[in-house]
């Protein structure tokens, strides 16, 4: 049984045993004004004293004095959760903050079953519930959502799933979260909302749930096109915390970084960069990177192949680009990339690759140095990171970066990259316990079809074994890579 599954049966139990109000004493008629849910700053902070997969977080946590302290950093939405057995809340922890600040947007998360939870959560106080859309079938998400709206409610309706998506279609909620936890297994993913955000078709407000911990992250999601977040072991332990997210999320609606000065930083580049992305993935294939492009015949011959990502290298290399030619490549279907590799401690990048990201000549910048989880969001965004790691022991250093995704390149001494040497298996695997691979080092047309087979990246970025001399792009290679990539993909989703 997923932890998901537990958790609605022990509700249903719970209910069975002692009613929709769950042993609290509600109203029967409701005393607070209903205050509008998606107010302006979009930052929905969470109450919660535990949670099954980080156990206790604040036990013995004060709900109203809570909701005081985020409040007092700018916030005007808090989530309340009322869940008993997993998460150590109740609805009386929602009255209390209803009742000491009226005029607060209160939103009742929990796992909400039926019409009756959403009338016990009307006379609670709540101004808005979460609609689990995987835990309920297509009427009762219905009534249940009709019955919120009749009270002058709204509801966050969350989604996990494409059949999730399909379902929620049906109402086409003005508010639509995106859950990057994976409620089976309780892991976060943060490109995962992405990736169903490129499946709703309908008008909504989307909110980016779950994984939010730095302001660097915020900015990513409303960058990604999402209109608020919803926060909840981050603040709880660091209400402070609170100001920094609201920052966040008001620089990824500008597309732009802010640097320890205050003052605007590399971008804005291509706001919509990891969107962009993740809406061209394809069952079976992965994306691809075709890097160490110098010319404009290579890239746009990459491009008309199927790349999704077109390397170039901006710093010094036998392959490095001359950003003349970022300039005059023009529109591609594949994003654009800089290669920078700085040194530890560098904190700017070079005044051409600057102009090129802001000029949206670059959608985004690839850090390949000696670059700091905590330098890269001032220095360039988008970005994302690689790492040439050593061992299965030297993965650890991903869990640093706050982007996305890290690509995994092969170690040799000396090198940054483009040596042809692959990373080892022993690493992948380790890569892959923690999350989806992106994988870089030693890729050409004789191997991919084995390696996408054997290890399923999400994303292969191959350089070397694609040219006839350094910094030139062999097109015989280059076709051959792209149809390895393509019967090997026709082959995965044909199977499932």
């Amino acid at each position: 049984m997923s932890i998901m599954a537990e958790i609605v049966e022990t509700r249903r139990t719970r209910i069975e045993r002692e009613g929709f109000n769950l042993g609290t004493k509600v109203p029967e008629r409701r005393a607070a004004p209903l205050v509008p849910f998606g107010r302006d700053p979009f930052v929905i902070c969470e109450i919660k004293r535990r949670s099954p997969s980080r156990g206790d977080i604040s036990a013995d946590l004060d709900a109203p004095s809570q909701a005081a302290r985020y409040l007092a950093q700018g916030a005007r939405t808090v989530s309340v959760l009322t869940e008993e057995d997993h998460f150590h809340g109740s609805l009386a922890d929602l009255m209390a903050v209803k009742s000491e600040y009226p005029n607060l947007c209160v939103l009742r998360k929990d796992f909400l079953l039926s019409e009756e939870d959403v009338e016990v959560s009307y006379r609670a106080g709540a101004d808005a519930i979460l609609l689990i859309t995987g835990i309920l079938d297509i009427g009762t998400l219905t009534r249940m959502y009709q019955r919120a709206h009749h009270l002058g409610m709204s509801c966050l309706v969350e989604v996990h799933t494409d059949e999730d998506v399909e379902k929620a279609s049906r109402i086409e909620p003005r508010f639509t979260g995106i859950n990057s936890r994976d409620l089976r297994t309780f892991t976060v993913d943060l490109a995962l909302p992405l990736q169903l955000q490129a499946r709703i078709g309908w008008e909504t407000s989307l909110v980016f749930e779950s994984g939010m911990h730095t302001r660097e992250h915020a900015a990513f999601a409303t960058s990604s096109g999402f209109c608020g977040i919803l926060v909840g072991e981050a603040v709880v332990r660091e209400p402070a915390l609170v100001g920094e997210l609201i920052a966040g999320v008001a620089e990824g609606s500008r597309g732009e970084a802010v640097n320890d000065s205050g003052e605007a930083s590399a971008g804005p580049g291509n706001r919509s960069f990891w969107r962009t992305l993740y809406s061209r993935r394809r069952r079976g294939r992965p994306l691809v990177k075709v890097c160490g492009v110098t010319n404009q015949e290579d890239a746009l011959l990459a491009d008309e192949l199927g790349a999704d990502l077109i390397g170039f290298v901006l710093a010094p290399s036998k392959r490095r680009a001359s950003p003349v030619v970022v300039r005059e490549i023009g529109t591609t279907r594949a994003l654009k990339v800089g290669v920078v590799v700085l040194d530890a401690g560098s904190r700017i990048l070079d005044a051409e690759v600057l102009e090129l990201l802001a000029s949206g000549r670059l959608d985004a910048i690839q850090f390949h140095g000696d670059e700091a989880p905590e330098e890269c969001y001032h220095l360039a965004f988008p970005y994302f990171k690689a790492l040439q790691l050593k061992d299965a022991d030297d993965c650890k250093r991903m869990a640093a970066y706050r982007c996305p995704r890290v690509l995994i390149d092969a170690r040799t001494a000396g090198l940054r990259g483009g040596t042809g040497t692959q990373v080892g298996d022993a690493i992948i695997s380790e890569v892959k316990r923690r999350g989806p691979l992106w994988l870089a080092g030693g890729l050409g047309p004789e191997n991919v079809g084995e390696i996408l087979l054997k290890h399923s990246p999400e994303l292969v970025d191959a350089s070397s074994l694609l040219e006839s001399e350094p910094g030139k792009k062999d097109p015989d290679r280059l076709g051959r890579f792209f149809s390895e990539i393509e019967r090997v993909g026709a082959e995965v989703a044909g199977s499932k």
